[in-house]
């Protein structure tokens, strides 16, 4: 026999043909129509089970009983459309909850999926991927030229085959592709340099001086830098000087004193700050893909000093803790409220401010947090503070950031050797 039931006001038929329940969309909000077509199910079953009728070969079932017997079979001749790569990552970013990923994080996925379907091709059959279709698209990527002018990173190959992968296992949950491994585990992947160990200043302006470096090689120097907490404090007062608006030392002296990530900066409010306690809440994104995570940092007595002065005295009013308020910006056609500084302004804001100064040799706010980290580190700091303090995860960042100032280690060696 069969049965109705109702979902969201729209009506379904069930029922069981050679012992398997079938259910079929009526695409009716009609109870009347929804009952004349269970009852034409239930006849046609009963004919059926007589043998006065006989269900041809192939046919969808729940559209054989629902159309009365009409439909006689299905186009078996039809191939199956291909789950093209680009359709697919297409339907997995439209999937994401507003709030799953950071902006800067989309905007890293996105890139990897134009890379992918540059390589692989827009149709590439998702459902069929192999290990030799992983290895074209390494191979044809490490031929590509980086950001400056070096070939692409492994790890950069790597994001995009772990974006790919997230994908995989999206549409396996839905489906779409075989409940399979991703097959990336024994990829053959380029070799290449072990990134340097972070270097002061005076340790970078001596290697260049020694010359011999091109441009490019000196670049890569100074993406190595890192701040002593000297330098820190001497950079944060020219900062306080130069600075063109009210957010951007707040900021600098933010991120300089707690380690946090830009995105993290970005991401704070107001109410994070409680200067009662001494401590600020850290927003994370990065320690765990199923929640929001948080941590507790202590405010040293200047950030709790600047931030208490920014809120009370200079703040635009809105709840992200570091705003523009409505200036109009260049780039801006409308800021009609206070919003959060985005991670284009704030970028662009610490070159404007660093420009022309001793310290435009700091690329990014990662600077900052390799420089609070090192400080730490150089005092001798427990990991599991720094931990603590930064938000890591795994043995391959703490190894990252595990340096100290060359004077300490040569004073470590010189305890022991004399």
């Amino acid at each position: 026999m069969a049965s109705l039931q109702n979902r969201n006001g729209w009506f379904r038929v069930s029922f069981r043909y050679l012992g398997k329940k079938y259910t079929k969309n009526l695409k009716t909000k009609g109870e009347k129509t929804a009952e004349h077509v269970k009852t034409s199910v239930e006849e046609l079953l009963g004919l059926v089970e007589r043998g006065h009728v006989v269900v041809p070969e192939g046919a969808d079932i729940p559209s054989f009983f629902v159309s009365g017997g009409k439909i006689a079979k299905q186009v078996v001749s039809e191939q199956p459309k291909t789950l093209g790569l680009r359709n697919v990552i297409d339907q997995f970013f439209s999937s994401l909850p507003d709030d799953a990923l950071t902006e800067g994080t989309i905007a890293g996925m996105r890139c990897h999926q134009e890379h992918l379907c540059r390589i692989l091709g827009d149709d590439f059959d998702v459902a069929k991927v192999a290990e030799a279709d992983l290895q074209k698209f390494v191979a044809e990527r490490a031929k590509d030229a980086g950001a400056r002018g070096e070939r692409v990173k492994v790890e950069t190959i790597l994001k995009a085959l772990r974006t790919f992968r997230r994908v995989w296992y999206w549409a396996g949950r839905r489906s779409l592709v075989p409940s399979t491994k991703f097959p990336m585990r024994d990829l053959q992947l380029p070799k290449e340099e072990e990134r340097g160990a972070f270097m002061t200043r005076a340790e970078i302006h001596r290697k260049i001086a020694m010359g011999g470096l091109s441009p490019k090689e000196q670049a890569e120097l100074w993406e190595l830098l890192f701040l002593t907490a000297p330098e820190v404090e001497q950079m944060l007062e020219v900062v306080k000087a130069k600075a063109r608006h009210d957010f951007v030392y707040p900021m600098f002296v933010f991120i300089a004193h707690t380690g946090a990530r830009r995105s993290e900066a970005l991401r704070a409010v107001k109410s994070d700050f409680d200067f009662d306690a001494g401590v600020v809440t850290i927003r994370e994104r990065k320690r765990s893909r199923i929640k929001k995570t948080t941590r507790r940092v202590p405010m040293t007595a200047k950030v709790a000093q600047v931030m208490r002065e920014y809120f009370t005295e200079k703040h635009p009013g809105c709840s992200a803790a570091f705003s523009l308020g409505t200036k109009k910006l260049r780039g801006i056609k409308v800021r009609d409220i206070p919003v959060s500084v985005t991670r284009n302004e704030a970028h662009d804001h610490l070159q404007r401010t660093l420009a022309g100064t001793e310290w435009s040799v700091v690329r990014g706010w990662h600077v900052l947090r390799h420089s609070f980290i090192s400080a730490l580190a150089a005092k001798g700091i427990d990991q599991r503070i720094i931990d603590d303090c930064v938000g890591h995860c795994s043995e391959e960042q703490r190894r990252r950031y595990r340096h100290l100032l060359p004077s300490q280690k040569a004073s470590a060696l010189a305890s022991v050797f004399g």
